[in-house]
């Protein structure tokens, strides 16, 4: 689609002037040049933000506790279509709570344009707003930057786009425009991606975006995904060629396992050099991809020997012992030809001398196989477990699969209870129905040896600011502050003041309400010591915006991602 030929693009398809949202901050000063900065090209990439929708999880604190609670976060229910409609399916799939609410007025996206809008694509802008504030960066001090847009997406269901308005479907769905549509909206210059490799879109979207910045094409980068299961067609043909699980269950490295489920995932990652980085969530070791090429075997089917020579570059580039690499994350979907071609490989590529068993993480098992998203999923489940120094359990594990020899013989052993973690590198492993594999080495983060830990920190009493669309948003976050006191740590008050520092004069117009509290330490008669709040709120724009209610409220300041043990 050529952008000369959009002359006659419907005015709704605009972009809103005027609004009290994001597009006010097109007027944003900044300079009119930007010099390229000089980084040192060797320095440690590391994921500083992150925001997700994962199945029943609205934010990292609810998928962390959903998996360390071992929840089945697949549910069969009427959320998505008519159960009637399940006929010769399985009804079962992993799905977010929410897909429907969207705040059209914040993200300048009016009339019939936010109706037909994919819900992936609304997602996506939360999700990246969410991410950079969780990086303790106000967004709008982002606007020119060479900051780069990579997008994992292979799958789009969402088919309910009153095509009668042929502009609208084009404009609505294109999966060309998920990133450029970020790119614009945040003012972002540096290169926008939409990357489809079936399964592993994801991954290969973090490749990218390390790779770029290792070159100095961009500043930082945003990786971002999405999968929605949106209707029930596709179901029935996976159904059809036998890719689809009996029960509705991932069964990953089980004598039982028949296949997968279909899963939800919307997310997004902050990618920055660590000299830059506010927070530390991991740092990408290395990050790397390849073909199967031609195999025998046919095009659909995964081939372990490609796989085996990816993870062997990978660690051998990076310069890490195999043998330090204590946890790994596989794709692990549960089909009869995956799995068994997947352990092979990893076995080949990390279990040779190994004195003790290669511990196996298989998050599909958790909450299905969300294709083009899967990645997120994996990358999300490794940041929760470094924040808490616990791998969460694998589900479905019973007996392993006899063609399986080096999960039989325990070379490779899955995790099937909450297991302690002391950190050190992990591999996170994906792989694509085309053939196109990528491998990552994720690095946790010591924060109690970081020597800029506490550089930034007052002592308490602490003055906490936070701005919000609503007073419910508002009061979102200071509840969260009151009910969980052990995750209010400096860190964390530290990393909600930053985005407070650099208002943009018209850009913070999209949040009216604003409040303030001061948290400090009272020692009782006992000797103990507890926090005491006192909060206040006020609407700043209270004469213009005073019924102004958003259907997704709690947009405001960053969350510790998945602190939750």
């Amino acid at each position: 689609m050529d952008s000369d030929n959009n002359n006659n693009a419907p005015k709704d398809l605009n972009f809103a002037e005027g609004s009290e949202g994001m597009s006010t901050a097109v007027d944003y000063a900044r300079p009119e040049t930007r010099r390229k900065p000089v980084y040192d090209m060797n320095e440690d990439i590391v994921i500083s933000g992150i925001a997700g929708r994962f199945p029943e999880s609205d934010n990292m604190d609810e998928y962390a506790k959903n998996l360390f609670d071992n929840i089945d976060m697949v549910t069969e229910d009427d959320r998505r279509w008519p159960i009637d409609l399940n006929s010769g399916i399985v009804g079962r799939s992993g799905k977010l709570k929410e897909i429907d609410k969207f705040d059209s007025v914040f993200f300048s996206t009016f009339g019939l344009l936010a109706d037909a809008m994919d819900p992936q694509a609304r997602i996506l802008l939360e999700t990246t707003y969410e991410a950079i504030c969780d990086a303790g960066i106000n967004p709008q001090t982002l606007r020119g930057s060479r900051t780069g847009v990579y997008v994992g997406i292979n799958t789009n269901d969402f088919d309910d786009c009153r095509r009668k308005e042929a502009a609208l479907w084009v404009y609505g769905t294109s999966k060309a425009l998920y990133a450029n549509r970020i790119s614009f909206m945040f003012d972002l210059h540096g290169p926008s991606t939409l990357i489809d490799t079936a399964c592993s879109s994801s991954m290969v979207a973090l490749q990218n975006a390390v790779a770029e910045m290792r070159t100095g094409n961009c500043e930082m980068a945003i990786v971002g995904t999405g999968n929605l299961v949106q209707a029930p067609f596709s179901n029935h043909v996976y159904t059809s060629i036998g890719l689809l699980a009996s029960d509705g269950k991932c069964k990953v490295w089980d004598k039982r396992a028949d296949g997968f489920v279909r899963s939800e995932t919307v997310g997004c990652l902050l990618l920055q050099r660590r000299s830059q980085a506010k927070r530390v969530y991991a740092t990408v070791v290395h990050a790397k991809t390849n073909t199967d090429g031609f195999k025998s075997i046919g095009l659909f089917s995964p081939f372990w020997l490609r796989q085996r020579d990816l993870m062997i570059e990978t660690y051998e580039e990076a310069d890490v012992d195999p043998q330090e690499i204590k946890f790994f994350e596989s794709h692990g979907t549960g089909t009869n030809v995956g799995d068994p071609q997947e352990a092979k490989a990893i076995a080949d590529a990390y279990c040779k001398d190994r004195k003790e068993p290669l511990l196996l993480g298989a998050v599909k098992s958790n909450l299905g196989h969300s294709e083009g998203s899967s990645g997120l999923n994996s990358i999300g489940k490794v940041i929760v477990m470094f924040e808490n120094k616990t791998i969460p359990a694998n589900l479905h594990f019973q007996e392993a699969k006899p063609e399986i020899e080096v999960v039989v013989n325990k070379t490779l052993q899955p995790v099937l209870k909450n297991t302690a973690f002391d950190g050190g590198i992990v591999g996170v492993n994906s792989f694509g129905v085309g053939g196109v594999n990528a491998h990552a080495l994720l690095k946790s983060w010591d924060k109690e040896l970081d020597p800029d830990a506490h550089k930034i920190i007052d002592p308490i009493p602490r003055l906490v600011n936070v701005c919000g669309r609503t007073q419910e948003a508002v009061n979102h976050i200071f509840d969260f502050i009151e009910q969980n006191p052990e995750k209010v740590n400096r860190e964390f008050l530290a990393l909600i003041g930053e985005p407070m520092k650099s208002q943009a004069p018209k850009g913070s117009a999209g949040f009216p309400y604003r409040g303030y509290m001061i948290v400090k330490e009272d020692t009782l008669e006992d000797g103990t010591k507890q926090l005491k709040y006192n909060r206040t709120i006020n609407n700043a724009a209270s004469s213009v915006l005073t019924e102004t209610k958003s259907p997704y409220p709690s947009v405001t300041c960053p969350y510790r991602a998945g602190n939750y043990v």
